[in-house]
């Protein structure tokens, strides 16, 4: 161990960022010098998904103790996946929110079971942070709960949808029949297969030939297209989708990167 503890701590909250958080905040029974070194972690994530409520409560209160006294300069994410307790009320996830949205967070990802029918776990300094650049918050409603959305028109709806990378505003489509087209009115478009594997690749292929002629939005202000070299990805595959795009004659504006030689031939 004293090997370990000679290595600055600067290497050392770097090996702390491949633990766990539960297993990182850990260490700091270890010794006085490593009491602290966890909450130098640019990235936490807390789960009381298999929590008995006595543990979830110990959690809600190291939350509160910690969170606030966090040393790294910024936290690049936080994430919360919560179950449906009393000890993670909205209010006690409106102040985690606040909370890291003062520290600096980049990403802010809260999962929550379930939730009263009124809910507002959005603080005011959410809508002016600067560092925030990605925010998910995921939670199961009740059918009863998820009808307020479906009231909204689906003019609407079909705005919050731009808000979403093209890839989640479509799988949306499956929550019931009205939402099936919805993203179809989607004003940008953006395709990337960079991380998908060769069937992946085929099912995207697919995908972009039934639905582009059929997409619905009067004008599609942008199509981005980020391709690999896929044999499913073909200069004549290539040629079709830009000249289907063009045959839309209110497409405005078309980006391709092609990731293959081939298609400079």
């Amino acid at each position: 161990m004293d090997k370990v503890s000679r290595l600055p701590d600067e290497l050392l909250v770097k090996v702390l960022t491949f633990l766990p958080t539960k297993e990182a905040v850990s260490t700091s029974i270890l010794s006085k010098r490593w009491e602290h070194l966890w909450m130098w972690l640019p990235k936490l994530e807390y789960d009381d998904q298999h929590y008995s409520e006595s543990e979830r409560k110990r959690l809600r209160c190291f939350i509160v103790r910690s969170l606030p006294l966090h040393k790294a300069h910024v936290i690049e994410s936080l994430r919360f996946k919560l179950s449906n307790s009393h000890y993670f009320k909205p209010q006690v996830i409106k102040w985690i929110v606040a909370t890291a949205v003062s520290r600096n967070v980049l990403e802010l990802d809260i999962s929550c079971s379930s939730y009263p029918e009124k809910l507002n776990i959005l603080p005011s300094n959410l809508y002016t942070s600067k560092s925030l650049v990605i925010l998910k918050l995921e939670r199961s409603l009740k059918e009863r709960h998820m009808d307020k959305i479906s009231k909204l028109p689906d003019e609407l709806i079909a705005k919050v949808l731009t808000f979403l990378p093209t890839k989640e505003a479509v799988s949306t489509s499956i929550l019931s029949k009205r939402w099936e087209h919805l993203w179809m009115w989607l004003p940008k478009l953006e395709y990337d297969d960079q991380h998908y594997s060769e069937s992946e690749r085929k099912r995207l292929r697919c995908f972009i030939v039934r639905s582009l002629p059929l997409h619905k939005a009067h004008v599609i202000e942008s199509l981005r297209l980020k391709l690999s070299n896929s044999h499913y990805f073909k200069p004549q595959v290539i040629k079709w989708i830009v000249a289907t795009a063009v045959s839309r004659k209110y497409v405005s504006w078309i980006s391709l990167t092609m990731i293959t030689p081939e298609f400079l031939e």
